[in-house]
């Protein structure tokens, strides 16, 4: 019996279980709840990270132009010598006239050099010039830009247009007519545009752009130093990237040979994968079909019930004149009627049953002349045989000609259901070889891969050993630890150990690729062995159960043969003892008529009963006539006949008992 103190320590246990437990679940909810909170944090994080990058980024786009623009533009000035100021508002300008700034920058550096070759002589310079009413002196000393408006002013006074191309052509070159939009207001619609400019604050200043070009060239050394980066990254990792390279090389005729040797099982595949999908697709269509039968049966009953709704009364006295019964036999008819008449089945049934009537009124005719046979020489017993033995053979007849029928329905569908299952063997059985000759293969292009991978493994490993050996000897002789003919003698020792290592790991990996390459053939020619006997098992399987059922069936079928056979025989011998006996009574003379064993006893008994009736003596009474001759022949006859016919019910009823007469 448990002490006190010991149940004492067992509620402290439980205790101790019991808050343990507490504890541990409120320490699970406290991870439970800092979980949540980390993602509710993270969460917030998260979005204002979002909300920074949607700040910070088109900010940062937005340095990039102003960075771009602003080199763009000091470039500019310092190529035409127009100040960034002026060159900005001329930008402005030339956009608003849809020219570009490159081409306003072509056209004035061809008009400097137009300004050059005047002053230098040039008659085409000085012709074009003096054409604006303008000469080389005019314009020197003068800012690009001032130049510039100061001819504009001069090719606005052309009115003819021609004219005025020409001139442009001549002073600024091939940009001349794309410039004429800017010129045809002369300087004054030009400094209206460049006063519009200032005011919306367009205009850059030289300190702006030089700090947009400073800004745009740290950004240009940055990513340059970013390839340089990456250069550097693609340079170290060039070699191993080869050998990878070359591993790989090493492993696709591997994997191209596997392709070509499993061309079949990958046709399979795809073909199953098609058939998947063309299964899929035909389930897909036949619910749209079953959708698509249940909307129009669903019209054609709103159309239907709108119609009887319309059509009652005399839907109502068609359905009392038409029963469905008839109508139906009729529709049976009519549609057996029309496929005699539309396909050649009418004839083949007429000539069938032509035949059958021709073969039954033969039978019946051989039937009848041995009855009549057996009738003329007066045995009725043979009659009546005769009679049974052809009601006899023609339901034996009828039974082998059902039963033939059902034989060929029972061993076609038995025949079929054994080729669907010694067939749904045979495809597991290519299908499980395919798979287990893909996996044998792919088991071996594994193996093979994986002593090319190692073997690339080792080679790069010594290869790093190798460089870092010849470094340390580099080193040593740069340091002067070891003399030049010592250094090369270690590093012609080191290369050859190295060489000799390269060798061996080669020859370890050929002969690896070896084995995987005889374990996959031996294991194939397995696989193909076992697979060309389960075949061969399936076939002999295939052929003994064929053969066993067409011998069931012929056993039955010559079974049913021989009772046809003996019904025949037993039908023919009687045939033939009636007409014996019918050309025997020829030759002797008239047969005298043989009496039936059945009416000789009638007639022996009617006999016996005449000789022991009791006559009447005395005086004729009627009526004591009447209740005397109850005892007399009638009376006997009549309990005679009661008699035979209660043994004749108890011959029937024990013949029923017995399942039926067999006749000998």
């Amino acid at each position: 019996m448990a002490s006190a103190e010991g149940i004492r320590a067992g509620k402290a246990y439980v205790e101790l279980s019991v808050n343990n437990s507490q504890f541990v679940r409120g320490l699970n909810a406290a991870a439970s709840r800092l979980k949540s909170w980390g993602a509710a944090i993270s969460a917030v994080g998260t979005k204002v990270m979002g909300l920074g990058t949607a700040i910070v980024a088109p900010m940062v786009g937005a340095a990039k132009i102003w960075g771009s623009t602003g080199a763009e533009m000091l470039n500019m000035s310092k190529r035409t010598g127009i100040s960034v100021e002026r060159l900005s508002e001329l930008k402005f300008a030339a956009n608003q006239c849809n020219v570009e700034i490159e081409t306003f920058e072509t056209g004035i550096r061809k008009m400097q050099q137009t300004l050059v070759d005047a002053a230098s002589g040039s008659d085409s310079a000085q012709t074009a010039l003096n054409a604006l009413g303008l000469t080389a002196k005019d314009l020197a000393g003068l800012p690009a830009d001032e130049q510039f408006k100061r001819i504009a002013d001069g090719l606005s006074q052309i009115k003819d247009p021609t004219l005025r191309a020409a001139v442009a052509l001549d002073i600024f070159g091939r940009s001349g007519t794309a410039l004429l939009p800017l010129v045809e207001d002369g300087a004054k619609g030009i400094e209206q545009l460049q006063d519009r400019a200032r005011k919306l604050g367009l205009t850059m200043s030289t300190e702006n752009a030089e700090a947009a070009a400073e800004f745009d060239a740290a950004l240009q050394a940055l990513w340059s130093v970013l390839r340089e980066i990456t250069t550097a990254i693609g340079s170290a990792t060039a070699a191993v990237i080869r050998q990878f390279t070359q591993a790989c090389m090493q492993v696709a005729p591997t994997v191209l040979a596997w392709v070509k040797r499993n061309q079949d099982l990958l046709a399979t595949i795809f073909k199953v994968a098609a058939g998947v999908l063309a299964a899929g697709a035909a389930i897909f269509l036949l619910g749209k079909i079953i959708a698509g039968v249940g909307m129009a049966i669903r019209v054609v009953s709103t159309a239907f019930t709108t119609l009887t709704t319309v059509l009652g009364p005399v839907v109502s006295i068609l359905t009392a004149i038409l029963s469905p019964v008839g109508l139906v036999i009729a529709a049976v008819v009519g549609l057996g009627g029309y496929i005699l008449y539309a396909t050649e089945l009418g004839g083949q049934a007429l000539s069938w049953l032509g035949q059958r009537f021709a073969d039954l009124a033969r039978f019946a005719g051989q039937a009848w002349q041995g009855i009549s046979d057996a009738l003329a020489t007066g045995d009725i017993g043979l009659a009546a045989n005769i009679l049974w033995l052809s009601l006899k053979l023609a339901w034996v007849k009828g039974v082998n000609w059902l039963q033939g029928i059902w034989l060929d329905f029972k061993y076609w569908l038995l025949s079929k259901a054994q080729d669907a299952w010694h067939g749904l063997q045979a495809t597991a059985q290519m299908l499980w070889h395919g798979l287990q000759i893909a996996w044998i293969d792919g088991v071996a292009a594994l193996k093979s891969v994986w002593a090319s991978l190692v073997s690339w493994h080792r080679r790069a490993s010594e290869e790093m050993a190798n460089g870092m050996v010849k470094s340390w000897i580099w080193a040593r002789e740069k340091t002067g630890a070891i003399s030049k003919e010592q250094a090369d003698f270690e590093r012609r020792y080191v290369q050859g150990q190295h060489e000799d290592a390269v060798n061996q790991i080669n020859r370890e990996r050929d002969a690896a690729r070896t084995a995987a390459e005889g374990e996959r053939q031996a294991a194939r020619q397995a696989e193909d062995e076992r697979y060309n006997a389960e075949m061969s098992r399936i076939a002999d399987d295939a052929r003994k159960a064929s053969d066993t059922l067409k011998a069931e069936q012929n056993a039955q079928v010559k079974a049913a043969e021989a009772d046809l056979a003996a019904a025949r025989r037993e039908f023919d011998a009687a045939r033939d003892k009636a007409r014996q006996g019918r050309e025997t009574g020829k030759a002797a003379g008239p047969p005298a008529m043989k009496k039936p064993a059945v009416l000789g006893d009638v007639d022996a008994m009617w006999d016996a009963l005449q000789k022991k009736t009791v006559g009447v003596i005395g005086t004729f009474n009627v009526s004591a006539a009447w209740g005397l001759a109850s005892g007399g022949v009638a009376d006997r006859l009549a309990k005679s006949s009661e008699a035979t016919a209660n043994n004749t019910r108890r011959l029937l009823d024990e013949v029923r008992a017995r399942g039926g007469a067999a006749f000998e």
